[in-house]
């Protein structure tokens, strides 16, 4: 009698019981692509590949927020960029672009400085960062996998108490 009956529908209902014991499972994947596209979005500025340009450069100067960071003064005040170091090392370093013409299409990943077009990529810096961020969501992650199921329904149930919301 057993062996007539098709074992979809185990499948699904074991499939909903692991998916209760873990709530936050999806929160927690959706913050953490978050995190990891904020935080993309925002040190890729630092790359001068969103930017449009058009302009002339006054000169660079090393930032106040560490020794990675440089920062572009244009001549029109239109604006500081900070870049990463490798950047204006791209460009032939903060004495071959002052006073230079320097024009870029936004999201083009070729800057022409004076005469000649270096092309840009992203920095040691930025592949650091994001593989720490990646590192952060990952551990995340396994953690929550390896919470066990009955801290979680504890947890629940202490924060019902506290809440003053009657436990089911």
């Amino acid at each position: 009698m057993g062996a007539d009956r098709p074992t979809g529908g185990r499948r699904r209902v074991a499939s909903r019981r692991v998916a209760s014991r873990r709530p936050g499972a999806r929160a927690l994947l959706v913050a953490a692509l978050l995190t990891l596209g904020c935080g993309t979005a925002g040190v890729l500025p630092l790359t001068l590949i969103p930017v449009a340009i058009d302009d002339q450069v006054r000169w660079t100067t090393p930032s106040v927020d560490g020794p990675a960071i440089r920062l572009l003064f244009l001549e029109e005040d239109r604006g500081t960029f900070p870049l990463y170091r490798d950047t204006v090392a791209r460009l032939g370093g903060p004495d071959a672009v002052r006073g230079q013409p320097i024009h870029k299409d936004a999201w083009s990943t070729t800057v022409r400085v004076g005469d000649r077009s270096v092309a840009l990529g992203l920095p040691g810096e930025l592949w650091r960062f994001l593989a720490a961020l990646g590192a952060i969501v990952v551990v995340a992650l396994v953690r929550h996998r390896r919470r066990p199921p009955d801290r979680e329904a504890a947890d629940d149930q202490s924060a019902r108490a506290t809440s003053g919301r009657p436990s089911a």
